[in-house]
């Protein structure tokens, strides 16, 4: 598998449902790797929407709105974008557009063809699904199904097999979680990982 052209690095995207360790797989791979990770855009956003526009304590759900969504993707795939010119061979992303299209399919019922369209045009060369095989962990309001993990892990898996993009499942404990990860990664992009650094 190689970079896109012009040297930019490969995109691997943290993707999965709601507390199976996005976050910090992202960040301890970026760490492992001397690179960089992309925070997840959706939850800045709503933090922000939260905090200047709804005190009164309502849930995710009921704070994202299908108006939404747009500001959502714009704001993943700038940062993407900026974050990409920075990174050395590998930039690690904690979940991109086609997590925003799976959660627009579950919330709203909506198969937005232009979240797929943007999807399908950008590099993303592998996909790590996170297993639910750790415990939820409360994180209110941004977590609100602890007990629709099973049926949100489907529906993400079901995406990717049907767009055919290349993944693979991430299971067990958090430690085993990163080891596994980074064993995938040097195996799948050894002859990347193995370049000598290009001249400025």
């Amino acid at each position: 598998m190689e970079k896109n052209a012009a040297g930019s690095p490969v995109r691997i995207v943290l993707y999965g449902p709601e507390s199976t360790g996005k976050t910090m797989l992202s960040r301890q791979l970026a760490a492992h790797f001397n690179t960089l990770w992309i925070p997840e855009f959706a939850r800045h956003y709503l933090e922000v929407k939260k905090n200047s526009y709804d005190p009164f304590g309502r849930s995710a759900e009921e704070i994202c709105q299908p108006q939404d969504i747009p500001h959502i993707v714009i704001g993943q795939i700038a940062n993407e974008d900026a974050f990409a010119s920075q990174a050395s061979k590998l930039l690690f992303l904690d979940t991109n557009p086609l997590m925003t299209y799976a959660y627009n399919i579950y919330y709203f019922h909506r198969r937005d063809a232009w979240i797929e369209e943007v999807v399908l045009s950008r590099p993303y060369h592998l996909y790590l699904l996170m297993n639910i095989d750790v415990p939820w962990v409360p994180d209110p309001p941004f977590r609100d199904r602890p007990n629709h993990r099973d049926e949100l892990f489907t529906l993400f898996r079901d995406e990717l097999e049907r767009h055919q993009f290349p993944y693979e499942i991430i299971s067990g404990s958090y430690e085993q979680r990163l080891q596994s990860a980074i064993t995938i990664i040097q195996e799948k992009f050894s002859s990347i990982l193995s370049e000598a650094p290009h001249e400025q």
